[in-house]
């Protein structure tokens, strides 16, 4: 039996369909992955595929990140991201993990919250959390509005942040 030399994230990505259009060759190539040599996200991804594929396969479809936390800064929902920061205990500085469904592949895998609003030019989020005491600005959030295009966000990191490598995230 022949060996495929794909990249072993795509044949997970597409493991429900191949799995059901081809079960001998899935069952092959999943002997051969190397997941134990991954990190610790691609191990993740693998037992998600395999113990919900469905939702698997609506998660790769939206090609968004699936926390609900996300997706109230990605619509700029303030009251829905208050709601959410009190009732998990959630603070202004929190990170959300990486996803390998998010569309916006960044330079940082853990994104803080403001640098997701800057991101998605959240701009009722993103002023919420800079005016919060205690906020942690990070060095590269200039580089994070650049990839946002809102021109509010990125006058208000330009007075605050590095200037350093901006160009790299746009």
């Amino acid at each position: 039996t022949n060996y495929s030399y794909i990249n072993d994230l795509f044949f997970i990505k597409f493991l429900p369909e191949i799995e059901q259009y081809d079960s001998e060759y899935c069952k092959l190539r999943e002997s051969r992955l190397e997941i134990s040599h991954k990190n610790n996200r691609f191990k993740e991804l693998y037992n998600l595929v395999k113990t919900d594929p469905n939702r698997h396969i609506i998660n790769r479809t939206t090609c968004y990140h699936p926390s609900s936390l996300h997706k109230c800064i990605r619509d700029d929902d303030i009251d829905t991201f208050q709601s959410l920061l009190s009732k998990n205990n959630y603070t202004i500085n929190d990170r959300i993990p990486y996803s390998y469904y998010e569309r916006a592949q960044t330079i940082d895998s853990n994104l803080s919250l403001i640098q997701i609003a800057a991101t998605y030019s959240s701009i009722k989020i993103f002023k919420f959390l800079w005016m919060q005491n205690g906020i942690e600005i990070p060095d590269n959030l200039l580089q994070y509005a650049f990839f946002g295009r809102n021109n509010e966000i990125i006058h208000l990191c330009e007075n605050k942040t590095s200037h350093d490598k901006v160009i790299l995230q746009a």
